[in-house]
């Protein structure tokens, strides 16, 4: 038990890749030219898009790609759990609060997958992702799904190595 307070704690080795996501989330495009809510929910709806997007790429890479798929998701996690505790929620609703939240990640991952493979209706999967399917204009939705494109495109021209380092 004494041995376990002197252990050094194991780095994650998507902590990188996590961080530029979260920057990418903070990019004020989202709030100011796509009219994401810029709340706590909101930028809760940009960084699960991009983190689900990022799945999807890391899926599709190198077995060092994919095995960062589920680091990555610990770190949404344990920042979910920080993030809520500063907040004031406390520990009776936390688990549920966070499971919710996973279970959301979950949800677009799904839309975005069937949208790859199908060429599902794209512009739905962004209304569903980012604004919780509330109404939004047609011109908000444009550079939403701009913004969008542009995230997969630098994912796709990341090699594995740049998004393990989070070189996106």
């Amino acid at each position: 038990m004494a041995l376990s307070l002197f252990h050094k704690r194991e780095a994650n080795p998507a902590e990188t890749l996590y961080h530029a996501v979260i920057h990418a989330a903070r990019r004020p495009e989202w709030y100011r030219d796509a009219d994401v809510p810029d709340t706590i929910d909101g930028r809760y709806c940009v960084l699960a898009t991009l983190l689900a997007l990022t799945d999807l790429r890391l899926g599709q890479g190198s077995e060092t790609a994919v095995s960062l798929s589920p680091r990555l998701t610990e770190l949404f996690v344990a920042d979910l759990d920080v993030q809520l505790r500063e907040s004031g929620l406390g520990d009776p609703t936390l688990g549920k609060t966070v499971r919710n939240l996973v279970t959301g990640l979950s949800g677009r991952i799904a839309r975005w997958q069937e949208v790859a493979a199908s060429g599902g209706d794209r512009l739905s999967v962004i209304r569903a992702s980012l604004y919780r399917d509330l109404d939004v204009g047609q011109a908000q939705l444009s550079v939403a799904d701009g913004l969008v494109a542009d995230w997969q495109e630098r994912l796709v021209r990341s090699g594995d190595e740049a998004l393990r380092d989070g070189s996106i």
